[in-house]
């Protein structure tokens, strides 16, 4: 009877030209750098150890970043009367327009774009419904969405008023 044995030789070592069977995987995430795995031997893989006791005895979660101010060709937000932020109604996230807000409902939340459309309206002039049940500002927003989601052609449109929250 023959035994066969597979050994995973330390990293450390065989890269200095030593053959020295590996005892141990660690696996290791620094930075921004994604998890990465090392075959050790005992004395390589007591000083990763050592690592982790001191990051488990005296390491602290760094402090969370507030979020940056969204600004648009370097301007802070407000500085052009003209430029709304629109914030997610599920996340508060802030976004730059109206339409980031609906594909960010949909993709993040799963949330259909006439819902999503019904739930975050023009903040500015007139709006109308679309008979699918979107609603747009009207002129260029009801066309936009008319030429994106009824190419084949228009549907019928009309006048619409949020419904009052109590």
């Amino acid at each position: 009877m023959k035994e066969v044995s597979i050994s995973a030789w330390c990293d450390e070592c065989d890269d200095k030209g030593e053959r020295i069977a590996a005892t141990e995987t660690v696996l290791i995430a620094l930075d921004q750098r994604p998890v990465l795995s090392l075959d050790l031997c005992d004395p390589h893989a007591k000083a990763v150890r050592s690592i982790g006791d001191l990051l488990d005895s005296h390491g602290a979660a760094p402090e969370a970043k507030s979020p940056r101010p969204v600004t648009r060709r370097g301007r802070p937000p407000g500085a052009n009367a003209k430029h709304t932020i629109y914030a997610c109604p599920e996340c508060s996230i802030p976004l730059t327009s109206r339409m980031g807000v609906l594909n960010h409902l949909g993709s993040i939340h799963g949330i259909d774009k006439i819902t999503a459309s019904q739930r975050v309206l023009p903040t500015s002039g007139n709006t109308e419904q679309c008979k699918c049940g979107f609603v747009a500002n009207t002129g260029p927003g009801m066309s936009a969405h008319q030429r994106a989601d009824h190419a084949d052609g228009h549907l019928p449109v009309k006048p619409y008023k949020a419904p009052k929250v109590a």
